[in-house]
Order: C-alpha cells, then sequence, then structure tokens
C-alpha cells in the first residue's frame, strides 16, 4: 500500500493553522494587515495574496499556485533564521 501525497491545499491548511505563520504573515505584510493571530486570518491572508476563492484552487497548476509556493518558499526561509 503506498502512503498518498498530501494536496498542496491540505498543506497549506496545516500551515495556516501555525503560530510561527502566523507572526511570519504579520512580519510579511506589516502595513497592509492586522497582526494575524488565528488560522481563520492566516486563511485570508493566502486567499487574497494568492487571488483565491478557495484554498482548493490552489492544487491546480496556476499562477496561484506559484504564489502559495513562493510564500511558502520565504516561510521555510523565515523558519531558518
Amino acid at each position: 500500500m503506498t502512503k498518498r501525497a498530501m494536496s498542496i491545499a491540505s498543506f497549506c491548511a496545516m500551515t495556516c493553522n501555525e503560530g510561527g505563520f502566523h507572526v511570519f504573515l504579520s512580519e510579511e505584510f506589516d502595513g497592509i494587515w492586522p497582526e494575524i493571530r488565528s488560522a481563520a486570518q492566516a486563511t485570508e491572508v493566502v486567499k487574497t495574496h494568492c487571488g483565491v476563492k478557495s484554498r482548493s484552487e490552489l492544487n491546480i497548476e496556476s499562477l496561484q499556485q506559484q504564489a502559495w509556493l513562493e510564500l511558502q518558499a520565504k516561510y521555510k526561509d523565515w523558519l531558518r533564521c
């Protein structure tokens, strides 16, 4: 039996629940968004930034998916600092 890969939307949902991601978004979008303190707020920032109405749209290869992947890469870099 093979393990099913997690969808990009599912990974995004998990990331939006991370407290560190809330801090990252607050710093990344300082002055644009108020301080991010919840998964719901993080989700709204991500959807607006990526230009989607639903995170499920991130599963489709598109500019919107690329925007998420770039934001995710920035977050990974931020975590390393």
